[in-house]
C-alpha cells in the first residue's frame, strides 16, 4: 500500500468517526456543522465518498446482481413496465424487453 493510499484511507476513517459523530448528536445537519465550524458541502461530499465506499466494498466487482423475481409475481404484473430508480435516475422497461438489452442499459447507467 502507498503512502497516498494509506493517507486516503486514514481521510476516510476520521470523516466516518465525524459523520457517526454528527449522527449520535442528535442534531440536524445544518445545525452541526454550524456549531462544529463544518462546511455542509464538506460534510456531504465526505457523506457521498463513505457510502460510495461501503458499495464498492460490497459489490468490489461493481458487477450487476441478479435479483430473482418469482413467478407468480411476473404472471401478476405481466404486461406491466418494470419502473428502475437509481440515483437520479428512473428507467421504465418495457415488458417483453431483451434481457441483453436490459444489461446493456443497466451497464451504462451504473457508468454515470
Amino acid at each position: 500500500m502507498e503512502i497516498k493510499e494509506i493517507k486516503a484511507e486514514y481521510r476516510l476513517q476520521k470523516m466516518q468517526e465525524i459523520i457517526r459523530a454528527r449522527a449520535e448528536s442528535g442534531l440536524t445537519i445544518s445545525a452541526w456543522c454550524e456549531r462544529n465550524n463544518f462546511s455542509e458541502g464538506s460534510y456531504y461530499y465526505w457523506l457521498r465518498k463513505i457510502r460510495n465506499n461501503a458499495i464498492e466494498a460490497m459489490n468490489p466487482e461493481n458487477e450487476i446482481v441478479q435479483v430473482p423475481i418469482t413467478l407468480e409475481r411476473t404472471l401478476a404484473k405481466k404486461g406491466e413496465p418494470i419502473t428502475i430508480k437509481y440515483k437520479k435516475m428512473e428507467l421504465e422497461i418495457p415488458c417483453g424487453t431483451e434481457t441483453s438489452d436490459i444489461l446493456a442499459v443497466l451497464r451504462a447507467v451504473q457508468s454515470c
